[in-house]
């Protein structure tokens, strides 16, 4: 068992839906809303301990939609994917390749109170690099949270997380605070979709420069665990890229809940891991700051 302060992608693009149901104004149901988003992102290099660097390019794409069910209760479903493309410049560390990703989520919004509303967001992935066996892929598990509206200008409240991991009879539990808050007008401190190496969640500092322009400064921790081939040095074990990534982000929205989003920043305490199948760690390579930047578009109707 895993006790770790990070969402998985999926529980992440749900915490984001969560949060911004929880905005959402009293009054009547607004019917079904489509969603959509896509997102690539690059790190051009980075130089690993001992010798060698790598390069990774990542995309990912999510589409689905939430029925408003009354003022305060919301059902949703999301599919996604996508992959990232590593490439090592030493041929003699070299653990991986390509890998594939996708996943199903569901989100579920009822009220709790007057003021307090409650989510919950089971989900299931698979993550495997090319060649692997993709029945050993699979990951699943459940977020739930509450939000509290303080007052019209905060919004809080605990969540926690319960996944599996790729390694045998892993676990992965973890807390999470979900947070909406206008400190003022213009500037606001979330917990939402901070754009980086790959989607997640995180903590946002915004600035709304104008009613379409925003300017915002990101971080979060995150890991992606992967499924590895049969022809490695851990036949079948699991990849593991874990790094902080800290971003500056420019979004215009054309109208709201679709715009366009572009970033650039430095991803901070990477490592790159290597285990076994039952969870056995086989080598750890640490890489130095390395810069990322890249694009997002999103739309909603």
């Amino acid at each position: 068992m895993t006790l770790r302060p990070t969402l998985p992608l999926t529980a992440a693009g749900l915490l984001c839906a969560a949060a911004a149901a929880a905005q959402e104004p009293e009054g009547p149901p607004r019917g079904f809303v489509f969603s959509g988003e896509a997102l690539f992102a690059t790190q051009p290099s980075a130089n690993l301990d001992g010798g060698g660097s790598f390069t990774v390019d990542r995309w990912f794409a999510e589409a689905g939609g939430l029925a408003f069910l009354g003022p305060d209760t919301a059902a949703g479903l999301f599919v996604g994917g996508g992959s990232l493309s590593y490439g090592f410049g030493d041929p003699v560390f070299a653990p991986w390749g390509d890998i594939t990703t996708t996943e199903v989520s569901a989100l579920f919004r009822f009220p709790g109170s007057d003021r307090v509303s409650v989510f919950i967001a089971p989900s299931a992935r698979l993550d495997y690099e090319s060649g692997a066996d993709q029945d050993d892929a699979l990951t699943y598990g459940v977020f739930v949270g509450a939000a509290w509206e303080i007052n019209e200008r905060l919004t809080i409240g605990p969540a926690f997380g319960a996944f599996t991991e790729l390694e045998e009879s892993g676990l992965s539990l973890f807390p999470a605070l979900l947070i909406d808050w206008d400190i003022t007008d213009r500037l606001n401190l979330s917990t939402g979709p901070t754009i980086a190496a790959t989607e997640g969640p995180g903590l946002s500092l915004n600035y709304a420069m104008t009613d379409e322009i925003t300017l915002g400064l990101a971080a979060r921790s995150e890991s992606a665990q992967f499924r590895l081939d049969d022809d490695g040095i851990a036949p079948g074990g699991v990849g593991e890229d874990e790094s902080f990534p800290m971003v500056v982000t420019f979004d215009y929205e054309l109208y709201p809940g679709t715009g366009v989003s572009a970033f650039a920043g430095v991803e901070l305490g990477g490592s790159l891991r290597i285990k076994d199948s039952s969870g056995n760690l086989i080598e750890e390579r640490d890489y130095d700051p390395a810069p990322i930047f890249g694009a997002a578009v999103r739309l909603a109707f």
